[in-house]
């Protein structure tokens, strides 16, 4: 090791304090740099892992292709696999569940064995074309209990509707719900087969499905047989849309995109979800490099700073530029050596802890699956963290020994570069702070502005902890938000479906009681959905901009403003009356009925773009303005014998110009055979106006009470004691702390009052809103933990700047106090030098940071509506702590300073 070397580690050593600082700066960069990779990799593998677990691993459902066409996709070199099912027939039996009357028996070939979610509870899955295995929500919800080894026999037929009167019937699939009498099995035929296994109810059986899915063997696929395939493509990023264009015969009768998985392997038709994710990576990565760099180039800057007189020296005897610049490299590779290996360690080890304590939040995605989260590391992640925390220590290292280089001998020895007359400037001193802090704070003003370099490290270090702590607190502000947007959860907890209406009036207070919000509503008819005009001077700027969107995105000139009448209980009409404090006089009056508007909507707007993909927006926004007491409505236009409507069009070239009339065609008219304009409407068909009538509005309210509401459309909610006619079932919603439990209690209430309560009656939304929650919940642990990084990076720069400036003035403290400074003084100018360093960091750090919210906002907006709010909160905690954190910095350094012998201070050059 040569002496220039031997001198770096030598000063390095005498300035423990700066180099422990330093070594801490660069732990906590690395393990957040390998935080942020070995997650990212964690959760992409986890999420893919759970989606595949829990929908399997195809990219693309093809509803009722032939079996030529499957080979034909099976022969294309892109395709994976391609697994085939076939409805055998549907046997029926007697089911507790009257919506649920049939087993379907589907038959399966390998591939979809191998790649779709078959979860096994018991025994194992059938070999042959005898052999059954039966989902277990046939016991639990059907009622039909058999054991591994049962023989059944099923009368097995084809659904189809019922015709009547010479009337063709049709085929009716697993995707259409049971229709009762208006369906029949045909062709009906016993078949013998022997239970094998059991299942938990498969994701592939939709959820308004009339079968319960009874697996058996397919043998074989035959070119003129009719299939569903599931195709799993090669590469879907490059080679799935493609793959879809060039096989159209895939898609004719119906298609389902596996819109999850295709989104984690990077063939998402939404592209500005991806965008937006892709830019949140981006934000992240810069926020945790520049705050790393903030930290070690300050460290690095003081420590060049303070050898510059030392560089003159070695300069002075013959050390080479080369060579002093090595000196810092060493100093920069020595620190490295220490601090990455233990941030890469302490990265890793606290991703870990962290997934272990959310290891049931992350588990409740697949709750019945066998997908755990877990930490998952290799060597590339490792060594792209290592290699971006040393490009960020050498980065940190190089521009101020660039910097010093420039500096000559002499003025590195003379340091006539770091002190600097202030000519007239030094003299301006407020009365008031004269008064506050006297001659000692005149002295500190003086001293800034003659070593206006120094303080300028320290109030750019803490306003870049400012913008880095108020950045990061927005950025976790709006992805929490984006993350929320996309959940499309409803105004409740759960909904109990068509409960005859004189049993709900006799059980209605002994179910409110097992909810924190309760309320039961009519079923709407046809006649409820109604027409509504909105005039440009009732309407709000933000409802106009999404009615813009949504007619460029559709048709320009298609009707789409409707309202919705909604019956609610007048229990519950009267606490939402009491709780928009509003009175209940004038609401239950049938002959002169007033509505309450829900007058707020959230609406997700996708805009196809020239690539084929989708942007999508969420828009939220009021309908009326304030102050608007009518609406005016119209209903749909009795429909003329032998015709069916084709849709609602204004005649103008344009949204809101001409009439709204309804077209309306024959019913045995061909479609291809009618004349269309260039707005889509039907040309020489008949043409019936919309009738507009005005409402009365009796208050409009921005918060709507629970319930299942239409979210593009305007509510209009109605006592039900204003209804002419006669309900024959009412549906309740309700929120509740604990929904599965307020289910359970509501379900005895029901059977023991006799009320035959059916299982899938009941919606328990909380359950399927739970996966939302904890994902929100986990970007809130993740972003927090980023804020506290980020934090302790910025106390670190802070406190490491404000301790080495003031272990610099070491020789000027001491004069001062040779000169009969007191420490009462001493700390005057102290708190003065502080309120600089607070005040100046403030100035430029709050807009800095203020902009940088505004970006993440921006690309939030890319995803989701939403008004700029900045995070006041944080930016609050951040003044305050800015003048903590340099007030303590101050006061460790001064007090440092006080047990310090004047005479030897002002002897020794060295800190």
């Amino acid at each position: 090791m040569n002496i220039i070397n031997r001198v770096a580690l030598r000063t390095m050593k005498l300035n423990r304090v700066r180099t422990i600082v330093t070594i801490i700066g660069i732990i906590l960069s690395t393990a957040m740099f390998t935080a942020v990779f070995t997650i990212c990799t964690s959760l992409f593998n986890f999420v893919k892992e759970a989606e595949i677990e829990d929908s399997g691993s195809y990219h693309l459902h093809a509803m009722q292709v032939t079996g030529s066409d499957v080979k034909n996709a099976m022969s294309d070199a892109r395709t994976n696999y391609a697994a085939c099912t076939s409805v055998l027939g549907y046997a029926a039996f007697d089911s507790v569940n009257p919506d649920k009357p049939y087993i379907c028996v589907l038959a399966v070939d390998g591939a979809f064995t191998s790649n779709m979610p078959i979860h096994l509870t018991s025994g194992r899955m059938p070999e042959n074309e005898n052999e059954l295995l039966l989902p277990d929500h046939l016991a639990s919800n059907g009622g039909a209990s058999y054991a591994v080894g049962d023989t059944l026999t099923l009368g097995i037929g084809a659904r189809t509707t019922a015709a009547e009167d010479g009337e063709e019937a049709f085929p009716l699939y697993q995707q259409n719900a049971y229709s009762y009498e208006a369906e029949t099995l045909s062709d009906v035929s016993e078949k013998t087969y022997t239970v094998v296994g059991t299942c938990a109810r498969p994701d592939f059986e939709p959820y308004f499905a009339p079968g319960y899915t009874a697996l058996t063997v397919l043998n074989g696929v035959e070119d003129s047989s009719v299939y569903d395939c599931y195709l799993r493509v090669n590469d879907p990023r490059k080679n799935y849309f493609a793959f879809v264009k060039d096989h159209p015969e895939l898609t004719q009768n119906g298609a389902e995109e596996h819109d999850g998985l295709l989104g984690l392997e990077g063939a998402s038709r939404y592209d500005n979800l991806s965008r937006v994710l892709v830019s949140f990576a981006v934000i992240l990565s810069l926020l945790v490099f520049v705050g790393s760099v903030a930290l070690i180039y300050s460290a690095f800057s003081i420590s060049v700073s303070e050898r510059t007189k030392q560089f003159g020296l070695l300069s002075s005897i013959g050390a080479t530029k080369k060579q002093v610049r090595r000196s810092v490299l060493t100093e920069a590779l020595t620190l490295s050596a220490v601090g990455i290996p233990l941030g890469v360690l302490a990265g890793i080890g606290g991703i870990a802890l962290t997934l272990f304590l959310l290891r049931d939040k992350f588990q409740s995605f697949l709750p019945s699956a066998g997908v755990t989260m877990r930490v998952y590391v290799t060597w590339p992640v490792i060594a792209a963290a290592a290699a971006v925390a040393l490009l960020t220590v050498l980065v940190s290292a190089w521009i101020p020994s660039v910097r010093a280089m420039r500096v000559s001998p002499i003025e590195a020895i003379r340091q006539t570069r770091d002190v600097k007359a202030g000519g007239n400037k030094s003299a301006r001193y407020p009365k008031l702070f004269a008064k506050l802090f006297g001659v000692e704070g005149l002295l500190a003003k003086k001293y800034f502005v003659r070593s206006s370099k120094k303080y300028r490290a320290t109030i750019i270090s803490l306003a870049m902890s400012v913008i880095l702590f108020v950045a990061a607190s927005g950025f976790c502000l709006y992805i929490t938000r984006s993350a929320n947007s996309i959940d499309n959860r409803p105004n409740f907890d759960g909904l109990y479906s068509n409960l005859p209406a004189d049993e709900f009036a006799r059980l209605r207070s002994a179910l409110a009681e097992h909810a924190t919000e309760f309320a039961g509503y009519m079923a709407p008819g046809s006649e409820d959905t109604l027409y509504a005009s909105i005039p440009e001077a009732d309407s709000t700027p933000e409802y106009k901009a999404y009615i813009e969107k949504r007619s460029a995105n559709y048709s320009e000139v298609g009707y789409n403003c409707y309202a919705q009448k909604t019956y609610m209980d007048d229990a519950a009409f009267r606490e939402l009356l009491e709780k928009n404090g509003l009175s209940d006089e004038g609401w239950f009056d049938p002959e002169h009925p007033k509505a309450i508007v829900v007058n707020s909507a959230s609406v997700p707007v996708y805009e196809r773009q020239d690539n084929g993909n989708y942007t999508r927006v969420n828009y939220v926004f009021d309908f009326l303005k304030k102050g608007v007491k009518t609406l005016s409505v119209a209903a749909d236009p009795e429909r003329p014998e032998g015709y069916v409507s084709f849709g609602t069009y204004w005649t103008g070239s344009a949204q809101g110009e001409g009439t709204p009339v309804v077209y309306f065609v024959p019913a045995d008219a061909e479609y291809d055979e009618i004349e269309y304009d260039d707005h889509g409407r039907p040309v020489g068909q008949l043409e019936i106006p919309l009738e507009f009538y005005d409402i009365e509005i009796g208050a409009l309210i921005e918060e709507a009470p629970v319930g299942n509401w239409e979210a593009s459309a305007v509510n209009l909610i109605y006592p039900m004691s204003v209804y002419r006619g006669s309900a024959e079932t009412v549906s309740f919603c309700f929120r509740s702390d604990d929904t599965a439990k307020s289910i359970e209690e509501m379900t005895a209430i029901m059977q023991d009052a006799g009320v035959a309560v059916g299982s899938d009656r009941f919606y328990d939304a909380d359950e399927d809103g739970r996966l939302m929650n904890n994902i929100v919940t986990i970007i809130k642990v993740f972003s927090y933990g980023f804020i506290a990084l980020i934090s302790l990076i910025s106390v670190a720069n802070v406190f490491n700047t404000v301790t080495t400036n003031v272990a610099l003035r070491r020789r000027d403290y001491a004069m001062l106090r040779s000169m009969g400074m007191t420490s009462k003084g001493m700390n005057r100018m102290s708190n003065f030098e502080c309120l600089i360093y607070g005040s100046r960091s403030l100035l430029i750090g709050l807009p800095v940071a203020i902009g940088l919210t505004y970006l993440v906002y921006r690309v939030a907006t890319d995803a989701a509506n939403m008004k700029f709010t900045l995070p006041w909160t944080a930016i609050a905690i951040a003044v305050v702590s800015v003048f903590l954190v340099v007030f303590l910095s101050m006061l460790y350094s001064t007090h440092k300073l006080k047990k310090d012998n004047p005479i030897d201070a002002l002897k020794d050059e060295n800190i």
